[in-house]
């Protein structure tokens, strides 16, 4: 829609008007955070998150969607990711970079965010000194049976936490990587939008892990 909008003339001068970004990726940014805001217990839920997981900046992002198998379905369609691992291999030559480029003893931590708690159990087993990841288990609406509000909020506090993070690596096709992106109004510069074949920009890496710890030094 937000590319659309300016194909019209009209539309275009009334959208450059109000500040309306004209990136599709920030519209949807926008456009979630005027229409959602996060009450007190979602403030307080997510300040506890970042207490428990010792979040500090700077932070590499990672999301990983597997597929719906895992949950009962069995759309063979529905992977959106194959190998886990690459997304790790990935990160890791990422880390090596940030040492070699910026600084050789900086404790990058990775978020991670999956749909499938085998990845994120190996993950901590794996990768104990990088991985952070909250001790929920991975729901997906279309599959939650129950109306029940832990687990919608468990959904928000990893997508708010992914947001918040300086880089991203994400799952090609999942519109779960696509909202995190945009409610952390990220751009093309901060995000690999198919982190499972590492296709990162490590200029932009360098540049924006040397300005986060610029911006958080003080």
């Amino acid at each position: 829609f937000a590319d659309q909008l300016r194909k019209n003339p009209f539309l275009k001068k009334h959208a450059e008007k109000k500040g309306i970004p004209s990136s599709p990726l920030d519209f949807f940014g926008c456009m979630f955070h005027f229409l959602f805001r996060k009450n007190t217990a979602m403030l307080h839920a997510l300040q506890e998150a970042k207490s428990y997981l010792g979040i500090k900046p700077p932070l590499l992002g990672i999301h990983i969607r597997t597929s719906d198998l895992h949950w009962g379905n069995t759309n063979k369609h529905s992977y959106r990711s194959h190998n886990s691992t690459l997304f790790f291999l990935c990160a890791r030559e990422q880390n090596k970079l940030i040492h070699e480029k910026v600084n050789s003893s900086l404790d990058l931590k990775w978020f991670l965010a999956a749909d499938d708690k085998e990845v994120k159990t190996t993950a901590k087993h794996k990768y104990p000194k990088e991985v952070i990841t909250l001790d929920i288990i991975p729901r997906h609406l279309d599959f939650v049976r129950q109306n029940n509000d832990l687990f919608i909020r468990d959904i928000l506090l990893d997508i708010f936490l992914l947001a918040e993070c300086d880089y991203l690596l994400l799952t090609s096709g999942s519109s779960f990587s696509r909202l995190a992106a945009a409610i952390g109004f990220h751009d093309k510069f901060s995000v690999t939008t198919d982190g499972e074949h590492c296709q990162v920009n490590q200029t932009s890496l360098v540049r924006i892990i040397t300005q986060s710890l610029r911006k958080h030094r003080h």
